[in-house]
């Protein structure tokens, strides 16, 4: 028994009477026989972390033995909120509804400790006893000036509904009409409602200014371009060059033919591939994943702000590194022609691409080739021009084609969902302009990197799940009954005729739907309403498979430059390569491994909805310039209000109800059509557009409906 685990124990007993929390550690180190500075930092990480509360008669007590649940507030705009359970075992039934009146200050997104207690109607409730952490301790808003000098910023993001009051003194360089950051200083607390103040900490400029508003967006979602100077002082100390002293217990692939395959833009490699064919016909298909754990030692300041980003953030003319430059696009990049030190997994496939045999190395490359998707595609496709300039990879790039049409062949038969969604791309000039917008290409290349990075993953994930190590596993659940119940409907309402729901619901049937509507109208609307339908994939303790691969193992382990998880779990595979797994080691990472996922699966939506807005803007100023023109579309969505209409290029617009020609339209909510007399409006119908407004504060985008096509 380790040192916390005695503190818990002692705690839990409830038999130490003591005047102050000081003196409490004071005791426990007498008990335990331990020092009180040890037990006093042990004592206040099992306070933050919501493990020990107290409970207001100046006792602590273990949340645990009092059913004191640690949950993720999810607010309402109604003043209402329900908690999500955290932690090992934490299922959806045991979420709670928490009134107005028990919420305590407490707000959404906010990580809070909730005691059960009987609601007015019998029913249990939740009530907020203690806030852990505080999700909004920044917002993004514009200033407005009070004539008393005091400033009044209402937030942007929409969940943070209550306006900030800023002291005159507190307002830095702000102005009237100003976008800003301002950090809350103080927080309602307690059922009595006070003013939440803040201060400003950073002017963005004005709503008009060049830039401000794609910054806003990345502000408001609390990321940044820079890095603190106690993190760049650390990546100062990494050399550029590999340390020789390092190349020992390493197997050296030095002489290999390895190479990267990335888009053309990109500048931080963190995978690289080989292929062999074996002399029993089986294919050796090597991949080499950076080594970041070797540079980034859990608990170093890099690695602090490595967690706490959780993952890269891509915009069209940005990105946001979850690690320093130096590091990212520097010695952890597999840069041709360069030592690099790498985590190697080898895989014997056979021609069915089941996997016969694997092994794992810590291990040194140097990359033959920086190959971008185009130009090995241009190979495959035949192009002589490329194909001449890499004529010595030339049969690799076939070879490795091959081995990926088997990979994604066996897929498929296992039941793995294939929505094919376009994704948008956006093309900005050196000034931050967009000049394009259109669907980004998915070429061989592509898919055969997107094939081999998930069986080196699910191989990985699978080889400590057998060893029953703790991990970090990246799942994707079971879709929940009624969304698939609410697909089928909708897919009735188009006419789709699909097999009965079964009682276990598999990959495999949703497959077969994908199938059924290929080649439709509506294939492209009919897979978003799907891929609505599933679960949100996310990172956790547990190896719960991955749906939508059709996988029973899975993790993320080919990313570690621009994702958390992926430099954790290497972490845990080098400590197991290197044999240092003790059981007291274990308890460590699992205990890691529970708090990082969580995180990191918060930093990863995070990114992704500050993405996505950023998008959303670039084509509305995209679109702006295009008033009055006309393209072509197809209805993507129909509501009673009106019509969502796609364009060729992944950009949507709205046709309100209002702007159609003739009068009183009827909504057939059942099956997606909304028609009057003269004419009617159904998902999946082309249709020509005109451009009527566009406006990038709000991200919105309307057209006028010229006629159906």
């Amino acid at each position: 028994m380790n040192e916390k685990e005695k503190i818990l124990e002692l705690i839990a007993s409830e038999k130490i009477k003591y005047d102050s929390s000081q003196r409490l550690c004071e005791i426990i180190a007498a008990k335990i026989n331990s020092d009180k500075k040890t037990v006093t930092k042990i004592f206040n990480e099992l306070l933050a972390d919501g493990i020990i509360v107290e409970n207001g008669k100046k006792k602590f007590v273990s949340c645990q033995k009092y059913n004191i649940k640690k949950c993720k507030l999810i607010g309402n705009a109604k003043g209402f909120a329900f908690c999500q359970v955290l932690g090992l075992g934490a299922n959806k039934k045991d979420d709670l509804f928490i009134p107005p009146n028990k919420l305590c200050g407490a707000m959404d997104g906010d990580i809070v400790l909730v005691n059960p207690v009987k609601g007015q109607l019998g029913k249990t409730e939740g009530e907020v006893i203690k806030i852990l952490k505080i999700t909004f301790d920044k917002i993004v808003g514009t200033i407005k000036i009070e004539k008393t000098g005091y400033g009044i910023v209402q937030s942007d993001n929409k969940k943070f509904s209550k306006p900030v009051y800023i002291r005159k003194t507190k307002l830095g360089e702000a102005v009237e009409g100003n976008k800003v950051v301002v950090k809350i200083t103080k927080h309602p607390v307690g059922i009595k409602f006070e003013k939440i103040e803040g201060e400003v900490v950073e002017v963005l400029g004005n709503e008009g200014e060049k830039g401000v508003l794609e910054l806003s967006i990345i502000r408001a979602h609390n990321l940044y371009e820079e890095f603190t100077e106690q993190v760049i002082e650390a990546s100062k100390l990494i050399p550029q060059e590999v340390n020789p002293n390092l190349f020992k217990n390493r197997l050296d692939l030095t002489k290999e033919t390895i190479f990267t395959i990335d888009g053309a833009n990109a500048k931080d490699f963190d995978d690289a591939v080989s292929i062999e064919v074996l002399s029993n016909g089986n294919y050796k298909l090597g991949v080499h994943i950076a080594d970041v754990g070797e540079y980034v030692k859990q608990g170093s300041p890099i690695d602090e702000e490595a967690y706490l980003r959780g993952t890269s953030s891509y915009f069209p003319d940005l990105v946001l590194p979850m690690l320093p430059v130096s590091l990212s696009n520097g010695i952890c990049s597999l840069n041709p022609n360069v030592l690099r030190l790498t985590l190697s997994v080898f895989m014997e496939i056979n021609d069915k691409g089941d996997v016969v045999d694997y092994s794992m190395y810590e291990s040194i490359i140097k990359s033959c080739a920086r190959l971008t998707y185009k130009e090995v595609a241009d190979v495959l496709d035949g192009d002589e021009e490329t194909t001449k300039k890499y004529i010595s990879l030339a049969p690799i790039f076939f070879k490795m084609n091959e081995l990926a049409k088997i990979l994604q062949k066996k897929r498929t038969l296992d039941g793995a969902l294939d929505f094919d969604l376009p994704e948008t791309y956006i093309q900005v000039d050196e000034n931050g302009e967009t000049v394009a917008i259109k669907k980004r290409e998915r070429t061989d290349a592509h898919k055969f990197i997107e094939s081999f990075m998930i069986i080196c993953n699910e191989i990985v994930a699978k080889h400590f799940n057998q060893k029953q190590i703790p991990f970090m596993y990246r799942v994707h659940e079971v879709p929940t009954r009624e969304k698939v119940e609410n697909l089928l409907e909708f897919a009735s309402s188009l006419g789709l005729h699909v097999d009965p729901l079964p009682i276990e619901i598999t990959p495999k049937y949703i497959q077969s739907i994908i199938t059924a509507c290929e080649n439709k109208p509506y294939t492209d609307t009919m897979n978003k309403v799907m891929l609505r339908s599933m679960q949100k994939a996310k990172y956790y303790e547990k190896c719960l498979g991955h749906f939508g691969l059709a996988l029973k193992n899975y993790c993320h382990f080919t990313s570690p430059i621009r994702r958390y998880p992926d430099l954790c779990i290497h972490r845990i595979l080098k400590a197991e390569l290197n044999k240092k797994i003790t059981s007291a080691r274990a308890k460590e990472i699992l205990e890691f491994v529970i708090d990082a996922a969580f995180r990191s699966s918060e930093r990863e939506k995070n990114a992704e909805e500050a993405e996505r807005e950023v998008d959303d803007l670039k084509k509305a100023q995209f679109m702006a310039k295009k008033l009055g023109e006309e393209f072509d579309g197809k209805i993507c969505g129909v509501t009673n209000f009106g019509l969502f209409v796609e364009l060729e290029n992944t950009i949507e617009g709205f046709v309100k109800i209002e702007s159609l020609q003739g009068m009183e339209y009827i909504f057939d909510e059942k099956h997606y059509i909304l028609k009057n007399n003269a004419n009617t409006y159904r998902l999946g119908d082309n249709v020509r557009i005109k451009v009527v407004a566009s406006n990038p504060y709000t991200r919105k985008i309307d057209f006028e409906l010229i006629k159906r096509l």
